[in-house]
């Protein structure tokens, strides 16, 4: 951010919460909803304040409490208008053991890179990882960027059409058909998990054509139970 903003967000009023050593602060930006998150850490002697990485949140804020889980980690706990937030946050000295995948985030340059990372990171079962690449992103990218980078893989995954691998050698057109379906059903009902469950809606906060995008993806699953329900009766 501007140093000018923040030094006249320093004006306005901002939240504390403190827990043992550490503190997290939330300090408004500019006169809108978007406030800077970071937390901060009383190391061992000899005494050291040390600063863990800021995040932005386009929302509101109305309460923030702070959750340590062990060692330099925490858990932001931030309550907005449109829902809870967790913000997971990592101090320096613990960077270099995150999981391999989290080190791929430095390849990460667009908003769509960092939304389809974050999906597959939760697909897989790594659903703090994913929530905490999604703060980042949004931190990069603002809101209305990741709105657009939602609504382009929500049309990706309802488009998808390959059939060419191995898994479908041998199959029949109609049994590939089939199965698409099925498996289109899944990704997207999974993606819709990801979205709610990684604050990835809240995040979003009041931009531009949420309610569009929210009713597309929606939308998407409603289509492919169709579909699905019409080739059911096509098969009897």
């Amino acid at each position: 951010c501007p140093q000018g903003q923040l030094r006249d967000a320093c004006c306005e009023l901002a939240f504390l919460a403190v827990f043992g050593e550490g503190a997290v602060a939330a300090v408004r930006v500019g006169r809108g909803e978007r406030f800077a998150l970071c937390m901060v850490r009383l190391t061992e002697p000899p005494a050291t304040l040390m600063a863990g990485e800021q995040q932005m949140v386009e929302a509101d804020i109305v309460g923030l409490s702070l959750m340590p889980e062990g060692g330099a980690t925490g858990q932001i706990q931030v309550l907005t208008p449109r829902g809870l937030l967790s913000c997971p946050q990592e101090m320096p000295e613990h960077a270099g053991g995150r999981d391999q995948a989290l080190d791929e985030e430095k390849s990460l340059s667009t908003p769509d890179t960092f939304i389809q990372f974050a999906h597959e990171l939760y697909a897989s079962g790594c659903e703090e990882q994913s929530t905490s690449l999604c703060a980042r992103a949004f931190s990069q990218h603002g809101a209305q960027a990741m709105l657009g980078a939602v609504q382009r893989r929500t049309q990706l995954l309802l488009d998808a059409s390959d059939i060419s691998g191995p898994r479908w050698s041998g199959v029949s057109m109609e049994a590939s058909t089939r199965h698409l379906l099925f498996d289109k059903s899944r990704d997207l009902e999974q993606w819709l998990r990801f979205l709610d469950e990684a604050g990835v809606w809240t995040r979003m906060g009041g931009a531009p054509n949420i309610v569009a995008a929210q009713q597309g993806a929606a939308e998407a699953c409603e289509r492919l139970a169709a579909a699905s329900r019409l080739r059911e009766f096509h098969d009897r």
